[in-house]
């Protein structure tokens, strides 16, 4: 989990534990989305943008919640960003 990944980017580098978190949950997150993103294309299928929708969901994100996308298409990302793809 995106806990362990930064306790040891951590220990690799001298970033402050809310930075290795910060780009350990992004980079983790992102590989999940292209994943998902390969698996749909070769099916054929789209997606579906969810957002966290809460207090910290960025403007952009809540704009793209519940949009339907083709699989070949990459979406906004950002650092610390917490939508799925379904």
């Amino acid at each position: 989990g995106a806990d362990r990944i930064a306790a040891r980017l951590k220990e690799a580098t001298d970033f402050a534990r809310y930075r290795a978190l910060t780009i350990a949950r992004t980079e983790q997150n992102e590989a999940y989305r292209a994943a998902t993103r390969e698996i749909l294309q070769s099916a054929g299928a789209r997606y579906q943008w969810k957002a966290a929708r809460d207090a910290r969901t960025c403007a952009i994100c809540w704009s793209l919640h519940n949009k339907i996308f083709d699989s070949d298409k990459k979406k906004f990302s950002h650092p610390n960003c917490r939508c799925v793809l379904v």
